[in-house]
């Protein structure tokens, strides 16, 4: 019997992308094989070495958002460096930050209390990432800022601390979003036991003299 070569991972792309019919791509559908791959959580194809990953492709940010559902921030390091674009909001923000903020308290609601783990960790090292490469925090309305206040009320204090040191180290945000961020009495008391750091980020997160302005009186945004 002649020796046959085992077909690589690459070639058996097709299959890895689906489990079941229901999964099977659809050949009308403008996405590649690595959007597919990014789509059904097939990260592992990003690590082949005949991938080539290019910057300037159609759906280029569609797999910096999948890549903030991998379990680690490998791939997402790998595009950013890359340069793929971060931001991808009418206003020159990023959705997906409030996004991987509030996956974080994707607990069992028993559980939602000063969450620190290595899952809630690996998010903010991507949120770090995106920050660092230019993705900035404007939130749209009253409700995505609501929805963050909650889910930082769930995790340990330390990481309100955080997300105000990386938005001043690389001014991704204004300071009215964060001093939106702290109005309500329940987050002030959140954090209580970290206010003077948090004072000392807020005197070096300078307002920007572009991008949006939040409004919290009306839910509106300014540009």
């Amino acid at each position: 019997m002649r020796w046959q070569p085992q077909p690589t991972k690459l070639a058996l792309l097709p299959g890895l992308l689906r489990s079941s019919p229901e999964d099977e791509p659809d050949p009308e559908s403008d996405y590649n094989a690595l959007e597919f791959a990014a789509l059904y959580e097939h990260f592992e194809i990003f690590g082949l070495r005949q991938i080539r990953l290019d910057s300037k492709q159609e759906h280029a940010h569609d797999l910096i958002m999948a890549a903030c559902h991998n379990k680690t921030a490998d791939l997402l390091k790998r595009l950013v460096d890359l340069g793929y674009p971060v931001n991808d909001q009418q206003n020159g923000g990023l959705s997906h930050i409030e996004s991987l903020l509030n996956s974080m308290a994707w607990w069992p609601k028993s559980a939602r209390k000063k969450i620190d783990s290595d899952a809630t960790r690996e998010k903010m090292k991507m949120l770090h990432l995106l920050v660092q490469h230019g993705a900035r925090w404007v939130p749209e309305d009253l409700s995505s800022m609501n929805t963050v206040r909650r889910t930082i009320l769930c995790l340990d204090p330390d990481y309100t601390v955080e997300l105000i040191w990386i938005m001043a180290k690389y001014g991704g945000c204004k300071r009215s979003v964060i001093e939106t961020l702290l109005k309500t009495p329940t987050i002030r008391a959140h954090v209580d036991v970290h206010s003077d750091r948090i004072s000392q980020l807020m005197a070096r997160l300078a307002e920007k003299s572009s991008g949006a302005l939040y409004h919290e009186s009306d839910g509106r945004v300014f540009l």
